[in-house]
């Protein structure tokens, strides 16, 4: 048996040879994994289990996202299990689907003063893993379409869906059910929306390379290449979207950095009352524009 203190020094130790920069937590979630315990009580680790943990350390001493080794992630309380072919649900988007969430929720608010009732639509465009769209649906009664341009990316959209599902039926609670499209941005997209959220590639091509390991060499080229200046993707999301926005329909788009002040030079044709929000690490993150009224 070994110490669970003894074990925490040894990760520790191999961790810190290659700067990881999360390694207390590294150690926390492999060791749960691991044990199959929480961290708070677990005491010693077996043989199997050290040998386990120290293989799984190991890993993230070689910059394998902890997405990765533990298969999964959490986003917005829904678990997303990691796919090599979607971009792996980033922490900063929760702000966005939280936004979005207390958005709609106000909205629904609004309504039952009026006493009328009227379920919002949402278009979760370049959907990926579905983290954003299976956030909203869970959390609201809004009607949610998730549409990708590939056909692989909406299977996975579609499983992880499935698996939703099936921890909310282990709460008790009624299964959520998106719709789901095969379209490159709005080309297959033929109704209006009164939310549409889109989190784009938008890393300049030239900077791939400069990215750090663990995104660059673990995330799918399609979901972070923007094109030369990194918004190739806004350009034609912005061009078109006040076409599928109802009146006093909301445009919610997560941007790179120092991207904000074009995106809303382009934004300001169609839309108004654009609001810039920031991430954790104040740097502006989110854009939220409404459609300008009479416009078609």
């Amino acid at each position: 048996m070994f110490k669970k203190s003894d074990c925490v020094l040894e990760a520790k130790e191999i961790l810190s040879k290659k700067n990881i920069s999360d390694i207390d937590n590294s150690i926390r979630f492999i060791m749960e994994k691991v044990s199959e315990k929480k961290f708070d009580i677990i005491k010693t680790l077996s043989d199997e289990e050290h040998k386990e943990f120290i293989k799984l350390i190991k890993l993230r001493q070689k910059h394998v996202p902890l997405d990765k080794i533990m298969e999964f992630t959490n986003f917005y309380n829904i678990k997303i299990p990691f796919n090599k072919n979607v971009l792996t649900p980033r922490q900063e988007t929760e702000l966005l689907a939280d936004r979005i969430i207390k958005d709609i929720k106000l909205i629904y608010k609004q309504i039952n003063l009026k006493n009328e009732f009227q379920p919002i639509s949402v278009l979760d465009l370049c959907t990926g893993s579905g983290c954003i769209g299976l956030a909203i649906a869970n959390s609201t009664n809004a009607i949610v379409t998730m549409s990708d341009k590939s056909r692989r990316v909406i299977k996975i959209a579609k499983e992880n869906a499935r698996l939703n599902n099936i921890e909310r039926t282990n709460m008790s609670l009624p299964p959520v059910e998106p719709n789901f499209v095969v379209s490159d941005l709005f080309d297959k997209i033929d109704y209006k929306f009164d939310i549409i959220v889109c989190n784009p590639p938008y890393i300049k091509t030239h900077d791939l390379k400069k990215l750090e390991i663990e995104v660059r060499d673990f995330d799918p080229k399609l979901a972070l290449d923007g094109g030369k200046d990194g918004l190739k993707f806004y350009r034609k999301v912005i061009n078109d979207a006040h076409k599928y926005l109802n009146e006093n329909g909301r445009l919610y788009l997560e941007i790179g950095i120092n991207q904000c002040e074009d995106i809303v030079k382009m934004l300001e044709k169609n839309f108004d009352n654009i609001e810039v929000m920031k991430d954790y690490a104040k740097i502006d993150r989110f854009i939220i524009a409404k459609k300008r009224e009479n416009n078609a």
